[in-house]
């Protein structure tokens, strides 16, 4: 497996962590582990308009572009860009878009004009299940090398959807609030 990042620098992951999340987050259970071992994952990979997809994992025929959004808005058309495009390197390609909680992207991301990507063709992950499963299932393959800084993703990742969860409770409590001073004025008027 090969691996790319932004500076062109190789770097190197194990195969079967590529495996595990093949298998775990994109469902492809029935991959062809020859294929997964030549696999070539990019980070950044640059594509029309000077768009950049986040991670890219080509395998054989296979083109898989997984956009990456934590607190970023979506551009306009992104994943439509991005589905056109690999839409020319795989005649089956999806759009992979993973969140912290699964969202789907916005319709002004997955359109242009009167163009969408279908529905099925956007497969919606979150840091939440599919990362965190991932990441947990790579702890027991037997590199104990890596253990620690699986164990640090894990924790960081837990602590980003705790803290959006107490944000998100935060303004649900500010808006009630809002509304109830809201109403107790109404009443006194």
């Amino acid at each position: 497996t090969r691996c790319a990042d932004v500076t062109g620098v190789q770097t190197c992951a194990l195969p079967i962590y590529l495996k595990i999340f093949l298998r775990d987050c994109l469902g492809m259970e029935k991959m062809d582990t020859k294929l997964a071992d030549q696999a070539i994952v990019t980070a950044e990979y640059a594509i029309d308009d000077e768009r950049r997809i986040d991670i890219v994992i080509e395998i054989g025929s296979h083109f898989l572009p997984i956009e990456v959004k934590i607190y970023a808005a979506d551009q306009k058309s992104q994943c439509f860009d991005y589905y056109q495009y690999a839409k020319r390197r795989d005649a089956q390609a999806k759009v992979y878009y993973l969140t912290l909680d699964g969202h789907r992207p916005g319709k002004d991301s997955t359109s242009s004009g009167s163009q969408s990507v279908p529905e099925e063709d956007i497969v919606c992950l979150s840091f939440r299940e599919h990362i965190l499963n991932w990441l947990k299932a790579c702890k027991n393959c037997g590199n104990t090398g890596i253990i620690p800084i699986l164990e640090q993703f894990i924790r960081n990742i837990e602590q980003i959807i705790h803290l959006r969860l107490r944000i998100s409770s935060f303004c649900i409590l500010i808006k009630s609030t809002i509304q109830i001073i809201f109403c107790q004025t109404i009443h006194v008027i």
